[in-house]
């Protein structure tokens, strides 16, 4: 038997949720989960490192 999740995300716009659901379906389908729970988890214990990374990676 597989088990799975649902998020809730709300927000004033659709746009965003829509980009937020495929983004979100995209990275289960591609990233390793072991690789995917770590970064959760390290954004968990410390939300300031995801600006952090966005910044490394140049997107900010």
């Amino acid at each position: 038997m597989k088990n799975h999740i649902t998020v809730q995300v709300q927000s004033d716009s659709l746009l965003k949720i829509k980009r937020m659901e495929n983004l979100l379906q995209n990275v289960v389908k591609k990233v390793n989960h072991d690789d995917f729970l770590l970064l959760l988890q390290k954004v968990n214990d410390n939300p300031s490192v995801a600006k952090t990374a966005l910044k490394f990676i140049h997107l900010v």
